[in-house]
């Protein structure tokens, strides 16, 4: 069952797919339709899930799950993932390679300015001046709705990232 974003716990499971390049206004919108369809009929053994979820920033596929009533199973998590393997090969993606890291340059409109690099191009970027410990990248790994909201988004020198430079 979808549910709005401010209705669901603190608590809630997050997951987060990362697209390695921008995706289209036309990528966007199936996606997120696929996406409302896919969460409207999640369930963990037979139980609906209080779900919800988003394309962001043209770049992220983001989905929750408020487990205060129904928790997601093994199988629900494995369906979850079985759809975003769906998502990639019709929409010629790569959304779950976990060796991308997506950055913030603030050169140009809201999705444009991220950028994404691969773990081990970090200590060239940050030696060429591009990435700093001030610039904020995206932690893919938060595991809940309160992390998502306060540290999904942080400094270079804050995150996990950093032991790559």
């Amino acid at each position: 069952m979808l549910a709005p974003y401010d209705h669901l716990d603190p608590s809630s499971r997050v997951w987060i797919y990362q697209a390695a390049q921008l995706l289209t206004e036309t990528q966007v919108e199936a996606i997120r339709a696929e996406l409302t369809n896919f969460l409207d009929q999640w369930t963990a053994h037979n139980r609906q899930l209080y779900t919800w979820g988003d394309v962001m920033y043209r770049r992220f596929v983001v989905i929750m799950a408020d487990e205060r009533y129904a928790g997601a199973s093994g199988c629900s998590i494995d369906k979850s993932v079985h759809f975003i393997e769906h998502l990639e090969k019709k929409h010629h993606l790569s959304l779950l390679s976990r060796t991308g890291v997506a950055y913030l340059t603030h050169e140009g409109p809201a999705g444009d300015d991220i950028k994404t690099c691969e773990l081990d191009d970090l200590r060239r970027l940050a030696g060429a001046g591009v990435i700093n410990n001030d610039t904020l990248v995206f932690d893919n790994l938060v595991k809940t709705k309160e992390d998502f909201d306060t540290r999904w988004r942080k400094p270079l020198a804050e995150s996990w990232h950093r032991k790559f430079v």
